[in-house]
């Protein structure tokens, strides 16, 4: 009996056993459905665009486009359009950040579409404001301020004042790349007058220090220095360390362009220490390349050299591939400083292959430029003593405006040269930056040059890195005259308020053999 009694008892607690497990079983079963049913694709989106966000604003690039792409494959099969347009924009802004602006406009214009579909104009808006930008950058500033204004439109129809806010300020500063500035200044208080009514502190500083770089651009240093110190005190005031990093960065470039040379760094130096501390490793890589400069221009080319592989290291980390470009390039300027020429021409050949890579026009050309230069002192074909720079036809002297445009000569443009001759006997080595080619104006030297062929109307201004060297007050003639000025390469120049009718700037060591058969050619006659 006892036997059977604890048979029966055994048998009992095996089934309680049994059927403990299958609950707990069914348990499990019922928490996975429950978190299955919770973590539905939306929450997976979700989860994915924090992290995306996260190493996008971190720089991390390559991180950030694979898990922005993972959930656009997810709100496509979810058929979310809203969502589908967001993450187009994000991939839009990766690919406009790491320079790549052909696919950054094809992706904006795919999230535009969708927008347009689902009638979203705040989503749309925002688009159009990202593709202005992409054409600002590209220096297509027409078209940047047509589709400025298709945003501006659509804010002030849905009463989207902070849109508003940054669209004018964007406005300003293409009218500012243009050198309008007066316009750009108007702009600017038209944008800050929408940003105090909304209460937009984080805007207003942006344009405080928008009107900043507009006095920077004028050599008015004090004026700048006072709109960046009312941006920073708003900055620190909101906490806004990535703001605040940013306008000391640019009060450092103008003790720089005052040649105050230790303040420039103490403040390079604090916002490096801000773009460490949040972690921003762009900026972090735009601020050291900004020390190189420095260190540059004060001919410390150990320290430019540090700090360039410092920056050159963050920007392959982070596969930064306009940004790595530079710095090589940068390298190389300074390893030519330093007459180590094969090592100059390792840099700049290694640029050249990103540049050619990333679509770099503007930037493949001055690096083909630095190489020939370097290759010329590697195995000389031609001193430069025996350069033909030298007048073909009789040159008279004139005086056609102030500062450089006092001191000028002409031809009468009749050497029997035409462009079958100037071709085959390889008489090519000029550069032009006219309006057609550079609507800006601007454009970046590819010689180093002390002669400079100019042509345009009264009132335009000559300007080399930003500052005005010379007012033209001539009429308008293609032909135009010849100026002394020293060029190097990577200048900036720009034909500043230029009229309708165009300007042409041209130099190169076929300078003479140009402008005196401009006229045999029949360039002259309009």
């Amino acid at each position: 009996m006892n036997k059977f009694k604890a048979s029966i008892i055994g048998f009992v607690n095996k089934n309680d056993l049994f059927i403990s497990v299958v609950g707990l079983i069914i348990a499990m079963l019922s928490l996975v459905v429950s978190f299955l049913s919770f973590y539905t694709p939306a929450t997976q989106v979700a989860d994915n665009l924090i992290k995306a966000n996260e190493s996008y604003y971190s720089g991390d690039y390559s991180v950030a486009l694979k898990l922005y792409e993972q959930s656009l494959d997810i709100a496509i099969q979810s058929n979310d359009l809203v969502k589908e347009a967001q993450i187009l924009t994000s991939i839009g802004n990766i690919y406009s950040s790491l320079g790549q602006f052909d696919k950054a406009l094809e992706t904006y214009q795919q999230s535009l579409d969708i927008a347009r579909k689902i009638g979203d104009q705040t989503q749309e808006a925002q688009i159009l404001t990202s593709i202005g930008n992409i054409y600002s950058s590209l220096g297509q500033f027409d078209k940047a301020l047509e589709t400025y204004q298709q945003s501006l439109d659509i804010a002030r129809e849905i009463g989207d004042q902070a849109q508003e806010t940054q669209i004018l300020t964007n406005i300003g500063d293409a009218n500012a790349l243009l050198y309008q500035f007066d316009k750009a200044l108007e702009t600017y208080q038209q944008s800050l007058g929408v940003a105090r009514e909304i209460g937009d502190q984080a805007q207003e500083a942006q344009i405080f220090t928008s009107i900043g770089n507009v006095y920077n651009s004028l050599d008015q240093f004090d004026k700048a220095l006072k709109s960046y110190q009312q941006s920073l005190d708003i900055a620190r005031e909101i906490g806004d360390y990535d703001k605040e990093g940013k306008i000391l960065a640019n009060i450092g470039y103008v003790y720089r362009s005052l040649e105050q040379y230790e303040q420039a760094l103490d403040y390079y130096l604090s916002s490096l220490n801000i773009y460490r501390d949040i972690g921003d490793r762009v900026k972090e890589g735009e601020i050291l390349t900004s020390i190189g400069n420095l260190y540059f221009l004060q001919e410390n080319y150990d320290k430019a050299l540090n700090t360039y592989q410092q920056a050159l290291t963050i920007a392959r980390e982070i596969q930064n591939r306009v940004a790595e470009e530079r710095i090589l390039s940068n390298i190389g300027g300074v390893y030519y400083a330093r007459q180590e020429y094969e090592k100059a021409l390792d840099y700049y050949s290694q640029s050249l292959t990103i540049a050619r890579e990333i679509g770099d026009t503007t930037s493949e050309k001055a690096i083909l430029d630095n190489i020939y230069q370097v290759e010329e002192l590697l195995s000389p074909t031609q001193s430069s003593s025996e350069l033909d720079m030298s007048p073909i036809r009789k040159h008279y002297s004139v005086n056609i405006g102030s500062g450089i445009f006092e001191n000028g000569t002409f031809s009468d443009g009749l050497a029997p040269y035409n462009e079958n001759w100037l071709s085959a006997n390889n008489h090519f080595n000029i550069q032009r930056i006219r309006r057609e080619e550079q609507p800006n104006g601007c454009d970046v030297s590819l010689y180093n040059t002390n002669l400079i062929w100019i042509s345009g109307s009264p009132g335009m201004k000559f300007s080399v890195n930003n500052r005005i060297v010379g007012t033209y007050q001539a009429p308008y003639t293609p032909h135009g005259y010849i100026f002394e000025y020293p060029i190097k390469v990577g200048d900036k120049l720009c034909a500043v308020d230029y009229n309708p009718e165009g300007f042409s700037i041209i130099l190169g060591s076929d300078i003479y053999y140009h402008y005196d058969s401009f006229c045999y050619r029949d360039n002259c006659e309009r």
